[in-house]
């Protein structure tokens, strides 16, 4: 990128041209370190979709990414598939390359949890971004600092559809919700659109001006769970106060334009979502699964009748924060580009 030719090269590692959180916060990172590192991306994101010159999920590029990963003097991996993950490090430590891993979530057990818990052992750096990952990572030097960067330059808008949307419903409360893609957890909906289907359902029978729109970042062919809810949704003739948009918009300027942000996950690792409501100064609700961030209205996991609860007391202004919430919230841009390049620089000067 344009820092010089005798700045450290750092390769980051993980689903850069994927949507959700984690590919949002490489891109930010990249951008604002830019101009003080030699910063490459190796994409670990499906190979249908990755369209760089250096993707994992490409075998023909096997070779080549192995010179890729060689002509760098620092790996950070963010990957969260956890195979991929414990490969990246032991080809980097043969290669004797300094190691940062960010472990962005930690829904591992058994042999996989075992294996990444001895590889992180032997690796130079280890970020967490939450407080229950960090008591449960053992490192040699690890931190505990959120996933998030502030938005970085100007957003692309929303698209017409959804734009329109909000204009018919500008006499609503409008909330919103998204996940990168529907997916179970312990054969539940990790991300609680089942959960927002139920208080658009108790909205419905009080009559309540409210409306969520929920953003499914991407939905494959065969998305049981995308198709369900649909079906739910229009069975029950919820249109009215749902919306499900199947593809990845600018969330950024969705919470902008939203009263109030949701969270409703079955578990976390550090939302992005919740710390840009509170950047953006938005009310958010999330569930308890997780510390969050001061500022959070909390909700009791998977009951969505505690969760209409918080939502019919922010709107009408009864509450003010809540008692699981952490001390950290956000800070400005220069706070995490101080962060990043102090443990980039602890690993160059040893």
């Amino acid at each position: 990128m344009s820092a010089s030719n005798s700045a450290p090269r750092v390769l980051l590692i993980g689903p850069y041209s994927y949507v959700g959180g984690v590919s949002v916060h490489m891109k930010r990172l990249a951008c604002i370190l830019d101009k003080d590192f030699d910063i490459g991306i190796l994409d670990d994101a499906p190979a249908h979709i990755s369209g760089g010159p250096h993707s994992i999920r490409i075998l023909r590029q096997l070779p080549g990414n192995i010179r890729y990963i060689g002509s760098h003097d620092i790996i950070h991996i963010h990957t969260g598939n956890w195979i991929l993950r414990a490969g990246m490090i032991l080809l980097s430590m043969v290669m004797g390359k300094k190691i940062i891993v960010t472990m962005h979530s930690y829904r591992l057990a058994g042999i996989s949890r075992a294996i990444t818990q001895l590889l992180l052992r032997f690796v130079d750096h280890v970020i967490c971004v939450n407080e229950i990952i960090w008591r449960s990572v053992v490192s040699r030097s690890k931190f505990l600092k959120e996933a998030f960067i502030p938005p970085v330059g100007a957003g692309c808008g929303l698209p017409e559809a959804l734009e329109q949307f909000i204009r018919d419903n500008e006499d609503r409360s409008i909330l919103c919700a998204n996940a990168f893609r529907l997916s179970e957890y312990q054969g539940d909906d990790l991300y609680g659109l089942n959960q927002c289907i139920e208080v658009a359902k108790i909205a419905r029978d009080k009559q309540e001006r409210i409306v969520i729109v929920f953003v499914v970042g991407r939905v494959d062919p065969g998305d049981h769970l995308y198709f369900k809810s649909a079906n739910e949704i229009s069975d029950h003739e919820l249109s009215e106060y749902i919306h499900v948009v199947p593809y990845s918009v600018d969330f950024v300027e969705l919470i902008r334009r939203s009263d109030v942000v949701l969270r409703p996950t079955l578990t976390d690792g550090d939302a992005l979502t919740v710390r840009e409501a509170i950047f953006l100064d938005k009310p958010v609700i999330a569930s308890d699964v997780v510390p969050r961030p001061e500022g959070t209205y909390i909700y009791r996991a998977g009951d969505a009748s505690d969760l209409y609860r918080v939502i019919k007391k922010v709107l009408s202004g009864e509450v003010s924060g809540d008692s699981f919430s952490t001390s950290s919230s956000v800070g400005d841009m220069e706070e995490y580009r101080n962060f990043y390049g102090r443990i980039y620089r602890m690993c160059v000067a040893h």
